[in-house]
């Protein structure tokens, strides 16, 4: 959530994050955890330039394996100036980020003797179009890996859910044919 209104600074917004990245997955090892599926990619799946991103090369060096593209979403949640969550769509931005995951993928799927593995990663149900969604289970079909997303987190989802379309974040998922039971 951004907490300066739309494109404000928010929680994953670190001068260096290598230092918290390499602790986390130092003490899932330590631990005893072998794999790793990065929720969104902000700190790890991809950089701007088109690299690896932090999250990969670490985890590569680290020798954990890990599943993850850049996550991408159609809207942003915002704070207005009276304190009210407001949504921030663009449905074109949600598109980009998926053409940005998929590029991802064909280019560091199997990384680091083959720990790392790409998975689409539309942010959130809530943050997704029903087309967003869709296209990124094609996409997911077509290069042979899984999706990951948040769902059902808030009594706000899920009451946008049932008033926008007549059913919780769950079981639209089920009617997109995004969840198998």
């Amino acid at each position: 959530c951004t907490g300066k209104g739309i494109n404000g600074p928010t929680i994953h917004d670190h001068e260096r994050p290598e230092a918290g990245i390499r602790f986390s997955l130092a003490s899932l090892l330590k631990c005893g955890a072998t794999t790793v599926v990065d929720m969104g990619g902000e700190l790890g799946g991809g950089s701007e330039d088109g690299g690896m991103g932090p999250m990969v090369e670490l985890a590569g060096e680290l020798g954990i394996r890990l599943y993850t593209s850049p996550g991408y979403a159609s809207a942003q949640h915002y704070f207005d100036q009276g304190g009210r969550h407001r949504m921030h769509w663009d449905e074109e931005a949600g598109l980009r980020g998926l053409e940005k995951a998929v590029s991802f993928i064909e280019n560091y799927d199997g990384a680091f003797d083959g720990r790392i593995r790409g998975i689409l990663v539309p942010l959130e149900y809530h943050t997704a179009t029903h087309d967003l969604l869709r296209r990124s289970k094609e996409a997911a079909k077509e290069l042979n890996v899984g999706i990951t997303t948040h769902c059902a987190e808030s009594v706000l989802e899920t009451h946008d859910s049932i008033r926008e379309h007549g059913l919780t974040p769950v079981s639209m998922l089920y009617e997109l044919g995004c969840v198998v039971i």
